[in-house]
């Protein structure tokens, strides 16, 4: 099994669970072993959300444009999808922090019933990347709750032209 692979072909998966997501005011701290960088994960307030979506439609935007050289009419993904995946019933949106900088997010949809969930979304802002930010934000979500659940990711575009967790 593919660890820590956000955008590829094929579905990956992480460990997390609703009542550490979502019943944690406090952040989720996860520090890596090989490093002394610390990611955490913060639930995303009513303020941040406008901040928190522009910067996700940023970091898809760079994707679009790389794999098919332009970009539709509006956002990627438009206001009324990310608003739908946000509420969505189950749904967490989460902050990734690096040393108390914002620079991704995700959002997680959490069945409480099923204990089968889903990575939604996952982003690094622009600029954030190819220093390894999101595969350690990748490892904080499997870390926030081990074994307590099993989420799927799943996505469009191709691991070797986007490595979005380098």
């Amino acid at each position: 099994m593919s660890r820590g692979k956000a955008l590829c072909d094929h579905t990956a998966v992480a460990q997390f669970s609703a009542e550490t997501i979502s019943l944690t005011s406090a952040a989720s701290t996860y520090e890596d072993d090989m490093s002394d960088t610390q990611i955490s994960l913060v639930k995303v307030d009513a303020i941040d959300i406008g901040d928190f979506k522009k910067e996700l439609q940023d970091a898809f935007s760079i994707a679009v444009k790389e794999e098919f050289d332009n970009l539709p009419d509006g956002p990627i993904p438009s206001d009324d999808d990310l608003d739908h995946s946000i509420n969505a019933k189950g749904a967490v949106a989460l902050r990734i922090m690096c040393d108390g900088r914002k620079v991704g997010g995700a959002v997680v949809s959490i069945n409480e019933q099923t204990h089968r969930n889903t990575l939604d979304l996952f982003f690094l802002k622009v600029g954030e990347e190819g220093r390894g930010l999101g595969h350690k934000a990748w490892l904080a979500l499997e870390h926030q709750s081990e074994n307590s659940g099993v989420a799927d990711s799943h996505s469009i575009f191709r691991e070797k032209k986007h490595p979005l967790l380098r």
